[in-house]
């Protein structure tokens, strides 16, 4: 399959040396769009650096700070109905900022320890949808999922053709710096297209936000091996989404037995 740059070249060699037959295959779409906090406020500037010294710091900090409180009391950027995006997220994420069941908070249950929220895809940020957007847009809860699922599949494109090519036993890494790569499991007509086309059982892994591994009929051996190295790369993520590996069955993911 396709070489792919990797956002993070050890994770994939971590998996690699686990399961040497994968190979990574490229996002035909990758997006640019930076990820953003749990809190979902973008500061514009990076942290004081530690070695800051004697005169420049206390500058350095006031600059700094005086950044952050702009950032934090700016208006939040209108959204369009196109900047609309359902994105996966596991439980931890949301128990970090009020849990599931936060006032405003828009959450639904997918599978397993993953729900979907979803955010507005700024030019220059990424940011919670709200109660207000929906409002502004014209949309309804009952509108909401499908037109946020399209536009997550405008994002990230077709799935990577080298998969409709898939044997038992291949396992694929699809990692080419997409922030909603992992969110690509909510593409449901994408999976049952594949599943008809394969005939074969589909399992898969987010194990971070910009990756998503795909494995075709695993033996038992490769899916304990594909855990392993599933279970190490969430670890090791910056952004980790789910430890869990899945398997498409009659139309929906489920939690791998």
């Amino acid at each position: 399959m396709l070489l792919a740059r990797l956002t993070n070249a050890a994770r994939w060699l971590a998996l690699a040396t686990i399961l040497p037959a994968c190979a990574p295959a490229a996002s035909p779409r990758p997006a640019p769009s930076p990820t953003p906090s749990a809190t979902s406020v973008e500061v514009p500037a990076a942290p004081v650096a530690p070695q800051c010294e004697a005169p420049h710091c206390e500058r350095e900090a006031r600059s700094f700070v005086t950044k952050a409180v702009a950032a934090i009391e700016k208006p939040a950027a209108k959204a369009t109905r196109d900047q609309v995006v359902a994105v996966l997220r596991p439980r931890a994420y949301f128990d970090s900022v009020g849990g599931t069941s936060a006032a405003g908070t828009m959450v639904e249950p997918f599978v397993g320890d993953l729900f979907v929220t979803y955010v507005v895809d700024l030019p220059q940020s990424i940011r919670s949808l709200g109660p207000g957007d929906m409002t502004t847009l014209g949309l309804t809860r009952a509108d909401l999922p499908a037109v946020a699922r399209a536009n997550l599949s405008t994002r990230l494109g077709d799935s990577p053709p080298e998969l409709a090519r898939s044997k038992a036993g291949d396992v694929s890494v699809i990692a080419g710096g997409n922030y909603f790569e992992s969110s690509r499991l909510l593409l449901t007509e994408d999976w049952t297209a594949l599943s008809a086309k394969l005939g074969k059982p589909i399992f898969a892994a987010a194990p971070a936000n910009d990756v998503l591994v795909v494995a075709i009929a695993p033996p038992a051996e490769q899916l304990a091996k594909l855990r392993a190295a599933i279970q190490g790369l969430y670890q090791s993520s910056d952004r980790p989404v789910s430890p869990l590996v899945y398997r498409w069955d009659r139309g929906g993911w489920t939690a791998a037995p």
